[in-house]
């Protein structure tokens, strides 16, 4: 018998085996309740409605205009990578003040900008966590309350908004 053959056999043992089983099984249940299988199926009762979970409160961001990107483009260009265009790196962030501390963030603890970006706005993190998971070995509250410190500072000293 050649291995093919010998396949086909064995796959028809076990079919013959599992519709065995299928019937015994079918039997079994007649035998203990027979009411069951003649009896009409009745769709499920309707789930009692839940509240709806309200969504987040969307994020309002601060319009900024030319005047308030240009003085904050000198805050912000010496925090970030040469050739960072601000506009770009500001996008997103629900204020000013969250963007300059992220931007002081990173360089204080020298992390990309865009790591504590996509943290902070993607992950929903607050700048802590995202400094937290960037380095582990950091007082990341500590690190996140100077930078949010230094950004009051400079949005103060400049009247930025």
């Amino acid at each position: 018998m050649t291995s093919q053959s010998k396949f086909w056999v064995g796959a028809l043992i076990v079919s013959a085996v599992a519709i065995g089983a299928l019937v015994a099984n079918r039997t079994r249940l007649e035998m203990a309740r027979p009411e069951m299988l003649s009896a009409p199926v009745e769709p499920p009762a309707p789930a009692p409605e839940v509240a709806a979970v309200p969504e987040r409160a969307p994020r309002i961001v601060e319009p900024m205009t030319t005047d308030v990107m240009a003085v904050l483009a000198v805050v912000a260009k010496p925090l970030l990578q040469p050739g960072t265009d601000v506009t770009m790196a500001a996008e997103g962030f629900p204020t000013r003040e969250s963007f300059v501390a992220t931007a002081y963030a990173a360089r204080n603890l020298d992390i990309p900008f865009v790591v504590l970006k996509d943290r902070v706005l993607t992950g929903r993190q607050s700048l802590a966590a995202a400094i937290r998971q960037s380095k582990p070995g950091v007082n990341a509250k500590a690190e996140a309350d100077r930078a949010i410190a230094e950004a009051k500072a400079d949005i103060a000293r400049y009247r930025i908004g």
